[in-house]
């Protein structure tokens, strides 16, 4: 049968996981899957570098489809705010909001065939919580009791996971959470792993690249092999849980984005995850073997400055945001295809706060602000941004003729992803353009401005922003939280370390010939492969 091809593109998420493949090896302590032959269909995912097998230590939307094909989460979360089963078959909230109980499929499996239970659960989030041990989600528990608020355990095994029996494991909470606080933020990046085999390792092995070279999870597909910088290899696992995938053989390739819609016409592409460039999109859509929709999504671009520059205080920062026109950015990069964002929350958010003042382009006033903050005109600002990448380079060059305009001189910079972030959290470079996938909690968008979080590439040290999240998520009620975050969204406004620019649509195109493809799911980090078809 042909080869299905799946495309996506480097993306940011608020504590976000990138991978990079490495050569494959024994590692102490872990036993590779069992190399399997595809049996009637390859279906390959073409898209931007990984960094890490480790799916504790992993950042951004690239890693994260990988980790989603080996490992499972709690539950899976649709686009419309429902949820489904994924590694746990059901879950009920205490009345007080201070726990919740999830019970585990029983027909869950590693893929070196041991049952998957509740201890594996617990392990997970001590794992997670072990100061000792590289782990970038850590972020994930920082609403579990027993940690504090970078997620970090406060005592040796504190972190309140406990298992109530084979399957059934109980997560307590610091204060009365909302539900879906924890469905939707929680369990997004908390990839379950397995204790019989991470468990008898020393924080320093778990560490190291070897302890990951053959990662066994109970997800939907089984690791092959990988080849550094081209492609990594999976084979179904025919006893998934939740029911065997129509794809046999998986393949995620390092492809050229160049050559994408040239695929998508031939045949040798079937599906992009993270959409088509919008100069495509009319094309696509007269394609009579292509299926084309447009999805609205939480999707965020942002420029992250860096606030501990001291040339570029709070007025700088807001005079580079009045300055650049959103509305050409979507109209000329997006093909219309987008919303201009004045924060991070996009009009169909139900966080979204509507007061936000709507005028946003405002040249004039960047002038005059630049002018307050006596801005030298003679300096140069250094632009990282993700080389490859023709969307970012054509939005970067836009905002560059809008700052010139106002007397702001900017220098752009391709690099890779992993050195885009790097660089930008050591303080390297001035501005980033990055994105994030957005969620429904409102919490997802503390990352950006968090002193604690990974993803605080604006390198902001002011703690009242997150002080406003973690307020808020303490709230049961959408009605009672929201109020903070309409001031999350104010404040960060005035004090700009991060430039909301626009959110784009998911331009979803694939061939006809695959099927049950939960497109919509995508803007949610599911990609739920094991439902789809091949024709």
């Amino acid at each position: 049968m042909k080869n299905v091809v799946f495309s996506f593109a480097a993306v940011l998420v608020i504590s976000m996981g990138l991978v990079t493949a490495c050569a494959p090896k024994e590692s102490a302590g872990v036993t590779a899957a069992p190399e399997e032959t595809a049996d009637e269909n390859t279906v390959v995912l073409t898209g931007g570098p990984w960094e890490t097998f480790n799916v504790l230590d992993g950042q951004g939307n690239d890693g994260d489809l990988v980790h989603e094909q080996i490992w499972d989460k709690l539950v899976y979360n649709k686009a419309d705010g429902n949820y489904e089963p994924r590694l746990a078959k059901s879950w009920e909230n205490s009345p007080d909001g201070t726990y919740m109980i999830f019970t585990i499929n029983e027909n869950a499996k590693w893929h070196d065939g041991n049952p998957v239970t509740a201890e594996d659960v617990v392990f997970t989030a001590q794992a997670l919580s072990n100061p000792k041990i590289q782990a970038r989600r850590r972020g994930q528990l920082r609403w579990v009791a027993g940690a504090d608020d970078s997620g970090a355990e406060l005592s040796p095994g504190s972190v309140k996971v406990t298992a109530l029996d084979t399957y059934r494991v109980k997560i307590e909470f610091k204060a009365p959470t909302d539900p879906d606080v924890i469905l939707q933020s929680f369990n997004r990046y908390f990839y379950v792993i397995p204790k019989h085999i991470y468990g008898v390792l020393t924080p320093e092995q778990i560490n190291t690249a070897e302890a990951w070279d053959h990662p066994i999870g109970s997800g939907p597909f089984k690791y092959v092999s990988s080849t550094e910088g081209e492609q990594i290899e999976f084979v179904v696992n025919k006893d998934y849980h939740l029911g065997r995938s129509g794809i046999d053989h998986l393949v995620i390739r390092l492809i050229d984005n160049s050559t994408r819609m040239a695929g998508l016409i031939s045949g040798d592409i079937d599906i992009l995850r993270d959409g088509i460039d919008p100069v495509d999109w009319e094309n696509a859509n007269a394609q009579p073997n292509l299926v084309c929709k447009a999805v609205p999504t939480y999707k965020y671009t942002v420029l992250a400055l860096n606030t501990q520059a001291p040339y570029l205080t709070q007025k700088v920062r807001q005079a580079v945001s009045y300055a650049i026109d959103r509305n050409t950015l979507i109209s000329v990069i997006l093909k219309g295809q987008g919303q201009a964002l004045a924060g991070p929350f996009t009009p169909v958010h139900p966080y979204y706060n509507q007061d936000l003042p709507a005028k946003i382009y405002d040249p004039d006033l960047a002038k005059s602000l630049l002018q307050e903050a006596g801005w030298d005109a003679s300096r140069e600002l250094v632009f990282l941004v993700t080389v490859g990448n023709t969307v970012r380079l054509r939005t970067a060059e836009l905002i560059q003729q809008n700052l010139a305009a106002v007397g702001v001189k900017i220098r752009i910079q391709q690099v890779d992803f992993p050195t885009l972030m790097k660089t930008q959290r050591e303080g390297g470079s001035d501005i980033a353009l990055l994105s994030s996938a957005g969620s429904l909690d409102p919490n997802d968008a503390a990352a950006f401005v968090t002193p604690t979080s990974s993803a605080n590439f604006s390198r902001i040290q002011d703690p009242t922003l997150t002080n406003l999240t973690l307020e808020g998520s303490k709230r049961l009620i959408r009605a009672e939280r929201k109020p903070f975050y309409d001031r999350f969204q104010v404040i960060l406004r005035d004090q700009a370390p991060v430039v909301y620019l626009y959110s784009e649509h998911l331009l979803s195109v694939h061939n006809s010939r695959l099927t049950n493809v939960p497109v919509d799911d995508f803007i949610n980090v599911n990609w739920g492969t094991w439902k789809w078809q091949v024709k």
